[in-house]
């Protein structure tokens, strides 16, 4: 044995003709496995556990007729790093390479800052939604309400629809856009492909979030104490079916292959509801005028305006998990693969932080906003409504 350090132990395992034995040795010198083998036998040495970087020389092979001598060298473990700063980042002299004896400190990583831009301005926007060819947004209340879409990666805006009364929740289908008006009462749609906005259901007391799955859509309407309802469509014929009644002020709503959740500002529950209807769950309380809400596999996720956070809670339901706390009047959330982002209405920002929760704290990608609302993403950027009229897209996010 060569290059233990004080203090330092190696334990060695002999995988003699078939039969194990280990031996934990401390220090240099030499080292002897108890027994004796037969000539003709195969050997194994290895080192199964050190707290150094050790490589073993001679150490399998097959006994002659005399002793074999394996030879264990041991030296320390290095560290390989930079500080990346910045969003879009390149690496240089990052390897591959051998490290010598020394920490390599020397990777350099080279980063750009992301590209704010604003892609639309008009009427206070509120909610915004993002497929792979453009942007589509609501906007305005009372009769100034509309509708509007800007292409992908850049260009003029275009409106769908004009003459709404306050268009809040949008979400995007298959082949159509849908979104609520809260100020008419209806649900409307219009196709991807041609501009033809036509509503689908009236008499929808408030209607508000909007979101689609399983070939349906589902909405909130924003009834306050008990007149609060979730309600579904099918895409094509079909009627709207009350999902959940008697609620107070519901809010976003989200949906996944089962179940529908949905937030209530009003009382500040996160309840969820079978897609096809029955009983409603409760998955968190207290959570005082609750608005955004998001989904993922394993994870439902939402803010908490008046607490002034971010919560999760598991999808079938648990104990909740603060996200981010001391926030500025969160409202709008959304989710990629790996990341948490939200809109901070009062506090004019826009934020992020890993779903591992690896971060100490939240990241800000942007400030300085009038009042951001709606958030939403795709695999380079992240998109906002703002309050004070304008739409913004981060790149990178």
């Amino acid at each position: 044995m060569a290059g233990l350090s004080a203090g330092a132990t190696a334990t060695l395992k002999d995988t003699t003709g078939g039969t194990s034995s280990v031996l934990t040795v401390v220090g240099d010198g030499s080292f002897t496995f108890p027994g004796s083998v037969a000539s003709g036998t195969t050997y194994d040495v290895t080192v199964v556990a050190s707290t150094l970087s050790c490589t073993v020389a001679n150490g399998s092979g097959t006994l002659g007729t005399a002793d074999v001598t394996a030879l264990v060298t041991c030296g320390p473990l290095y560290t390989i790093g930079g500080t990346p700063t910045g969003a879009t980042c390149t690496v240089s002299q990052g390897g591959p390479a051998t490290v010598g004896t020394a920490n390599v400190t020397t990777v350099g990583v080279a980063c750009a800052p992301s590209t704010l831009v604003m892609i639309g301005t008009g009427p206070g926007a509120y909610g915004i939604a993002v497929d792979s060819t453009n942007v589509y947004w609501t906007a305005g209340t009372g009769s100034n309400g509309a509708v509007l879409e800007a292409p992908l990666p850049g260009g003029g805006a275009t409106t769908i629809a004009s003459g709404q009364a306050t268009p809040l929740g949008i979400a995007i289908g298959p082949t159509d856009l849908y979104w609520a008006d809260q100020g008419s009462s209806k649900v409307w749609a219009t196709s991807l492909s041609a501009d033809s906005p036509t509503f689908i259901a009236n008499s929808q007391l408030s209607a508000t979030g909007v979101a689609v799955a399983n070939d349906h859509i589902y909405w909130t309407n924003d009834g306050p104490s008990g007149t609060g309802s979730v309600v579904s469509l099918p895409i094509g014929p079909g009627s709207p079916f009350t999902l959940a009644s008697g609620l107070n002020s519901p809010i976003g709503i989200a949906a996944d292959a089962t179940s529908v959740y949905w937030t209530s500002a009003g009382d500040g529950a996160i309840a969820k509801v079978p897609v096809g209807g029955g009983s409603v769950t409760t998955l968190a309380t207290g959570q005082s005028t609750s608005y955004g809400i998001a989904l993922d596999a394993a994870r439902v996720y939402w803010t908490s305006q008046a607490n002034g956070t971010v919560m999760s809670v598991p999808i079938g339901g648990g104990t909740t998990t603060v996200v981010a706390s001391g926030q500025s009047g969160p409202v709008g959330i959304a989710l990629d693969a790996t990341t948490i982002y939200w809109t901070n209405e009062t506090g004019g920002t826009v934020m992020s932080i890993p779903k591992s929760g690896g971060a100490a704290s939240p990241s800000t990608l942007a400030s300085g906003q009038g009042g951001p609302i709606g958030i939403a993403v795709d695999s380079t950027s992240a998109y906002w409504a703002d309050m004070n009229g304008s739409v913004m897209q981060l790149t990178p996010k």
